[in-house]
């Protein structure tokens, strides 16, 4: 009844612990001992403030090694808005949004004299067809190097690097790059008693004892099923539901794969997960996991998590993705969206005892575990020279729990932050995990760059710039309350988080505002945002406007860009779209962690650390900037910083007398 593939018990028994010992995660067929010239690792939305706290406290002391071993930058400051594809576009390139063309999380479908969208229109800002300048990742594969990129912001789809690269006379072999972001297969989800119904058709294989009164569930994930039944296992001597069956495609005994999984409570370490089960949605294929944390012998209590599948596709042939897939078979994971909902039980800001939190810590703990695994796999398996790789689970934790953190919020609980604050700072600890377990692995001589794309700050109440846009009579809607873009001479669009654009004619596809109006408009709508004030206490809700033409340090300007950008007060967000009041409070009556405000808050800012061969140990940096960051790693590598770099190399990160690191 439970079948195994061998490859596949192999990898579940090797999930045991977090840091995986030098030489686990070896390729078949590869001898160890290449160490790359450079790891470099993205944790989104680390906030400098958390990790300033976290390494007093102790808890990431593999981070506070690097530290000693290197150099500690005070904090790095990004690009505005300091959004999560807007920043590292600014890492990876050495430049800004004006240079990279990545103004926000979302970019307009709009260049230089040729109008090609509306307002309303956008892309990804994630996608590589948004980038605008050269990444460092690219950079380094036609400076001959070898290089792997692991899931970085920019590089799916790989086919503009792959161009570039061929163009350059690159080998095909000198670029692998793998994502599962754009390739989703399904979400993850939270099944429960209401989920299964009573057995319908038999289930081949189990003794008629166990048939008697069991539940069933059948689960579409992508284009595939898996069946699952809640029965008594009358080898074991509770009475009562105390058995999940799982079985790919069929209720079968033959069915491609099953297993069995009895119900755990929530461990530090993740314990009691399923086998990977292959599924499909197209061309796409995948795996997702499950995990059982509680099961009634009434079945009036069910919590079965069913991990989020992916597909990985990138600059890579057929049979090394399959291998890579079957090495990392579970890409990243969204499971604190889900709990903050409620789907672990009710959390401890609702009321909670923690034991939602704790199923919470442990799907991320899940996580990590795949990614570490995988990331060593992958150093052994490809040997590249330089590796990048990114994580987003101090984001997610940083989304649902800052603003209980934060003790300038209204209403801010401290008893209630302090029983929170070590989830948040677990989830930080394990990323220190990943981290330890890379530099046991590629040794001392590897350089090992940390940074973090943006800071997180607690707000509690949202603001609506479209709708002091509409009170002011700049912005219209339509009869069916969309924006009314033939009416609207200025707006905040989807692309434009923290800004606004005007609508003008010969630039935007429908633009109604001459060239010469503009400006007027503009003034129209700074008075309109400055305005605004909060109707619980007055506060100015808009504090600040920059112009791009007057404020290009932050990387504002180009093509892309608002014309009109803001900063709001703190303990206020910036919404898109439209709403009945332009302040409101925030979706969670708890409030919530958010980015995007101006980057020299402290609350926005970054982290950058960085040790290894030719990195003086022991140096404390002032403040850098996210742009200094690909020159300096260049400056380490000895090959040419990205060709629209306008950042610094940070000199006091390298040793006077370094060789520079040799191909």
């Amino acid at each position: 009844m439970r079948r195994r593939a061998a490859g596949w018990l192999a990898l579940v028994l090797g999930l045991g612990g977090l840091v995986i010992p030098p030489g686990a995660a070896q390729a078949e067929g590869e001898g160890r001992g290449h160490a790359p010239q450079l790891v470099f690792l993205a944790w989104d939305g680390a906030a400098d403030w958390a990790v300033d706290r976290l390494l007093e406290e102790g808890e990431m002391p593999n981070l506070a090694a690097l530290a000693a071993a290197g150099a500690r930058a005070e904090y790095s400051v990004t690009s505005f808005p300091s959004k999560t594809a807007a920043a590292h576009a600014t890492l990876w390139t050495g430049c800004g949004p004006a240079c990279n063309g990545v103004v926000a999380n979302s970019v307009p479908l709009i260049d230089a004299g040729n109008g090609q969208g509306t307002l309303l229109e956008s892309r990804r800002g994630f996608s590589s067809e948004a980038l605008t300048a050269e990444p460092i990742y690219v950079t380094a594969a036609k400076a001959g190097r070898r290089v792997l990129v692991l899931s970085a912001t920019q590089s799916y789809p790989e086919t503009p690097h792959v161009k570039t690269l061929t163009r350059a006379g690159v080998p095909a072999d000198r670029y692998r790059s793998f994502s599962g972001f754009e390739h989703r297969i399904a979400g993850e989800k939270v099944l429960g008693p209401v989920d299964f119904k009573p057995v319908t058709e038999p289930w081949p294989g189990l003794p008629a004892a166990a048939a008697a009164g069991a539940r069933e569930a059948e689960l579409a994930v992508g284009d595939s099923r898996i069946f699952a039944l809640v029965y008594d296992d009358p080898a074991d001597r509770t009475s009562g539901f105390d058995t999940l069956l799982l079985r790919l495609g069929s209720r079968s005994a033959e069915a491609p794969a099953s297993d069995l999984l009895k119900p755990h409570a929530a461990a530090l370490e993740p314990n009691g997960w399923s086998i990977p089960f292959r599924v499909r949605r197209g061309d796409r294929v995948g795996n997702t996991f499950f995990r059982l944390f509680d099961l009634a012998p009434d079945g009036s209590r069910l919590v079965l998590y069913q991990r989020k599948a992916s597909a990985l596709k990138g600059a890579a042939t057929a049979a090394e993705l399959e291998e890579y897939l079957a090495a990392y078979p579970g890409f990243h994971d969204e499971p604190l969206y889900l709990y903050e909902a409620g789907a672990f039980g009710a959390p401890l800001m609702a009321g909670g005892d923690g034991s939602a939190e704790k199923r919470a810590l442990e799907l991320v703990a899940f996580d990590l575990q795949l990614v570490t695994r995988g990331t060593l796999w992958a150093i052994d398996r490809w040997r590249p020279d330089l590796v990048f790789h990114y994580s987003p689970m101090t984001d997610q934790a940083g989304h649902v729990w800052v603003a209980l953190l934060d003790p300038t919020l209204p209403g801010h609980d401290p008893v209630l932050a302090a029983r929170i604050w070590p989830y948040y700072a677990r989830v930080y600890h394990l990323l220190d995990r990943w981290l330890g377990a890379i530099r046991s692995h590629v040794g001392p001589q590897t350089v090992i760059a940390i940074a973090s794309d943006h800071g997180m700050a607690g707000v509690h109440r949202d603001f609506f710039a479209n709708r002091a846009l509409e009170e002011a009579g700049l912005l219209a809607r339509t009869e069916d309350d969309q924006i009314d873009l033939a009416h609207t001479v200025v707006l905040m669009p989807h692309f434009g988080e923290f800004s606004l654009n005007v609508n003008l004619r010969g630039l935007w596809r429908g633009g109604i505002v001459a060239p010469e109006d503009k400006e007027t408009v503009l003034r129209r709508a700074s008075a309109a945002l400055l305005a605004v004030r909060d109707p619980e206490g007055g506060t100015a809700v808009v504090e600040r406007l920059f112009r791009p033409d007057r404020t290009p340090s932050f990387g504002l300007g180009g093509p892309r860009s608002g014309d009109l950008y803001f900063d709001l007060a703190p303990g206020y967000y910036a919404r898109h779209g439209l709403s009945p009041q332009a302040v409101v409070d925030t979706r969670r009556p708890w409030g919530g962690g958010e980015h995007g405000f101006w980057p020299q808050r402290r609350d926005m800012h970054a982290i950058f650390y960085l040790a290894g061969k030719g990195v003086p140990a022991g140096v404390k940096l002032p403040g850098v900037r996210h742009i200094d960051v690909a020159p300096t790693l260049s400056a380490l590598l000895g090959i040419p910083a990205p060709a629209q770099a306008t950042g610094r190399v940070i000199a006091e990160a390298i040793e006077s007398d370094m060789t520079p690191l040799s191909q």
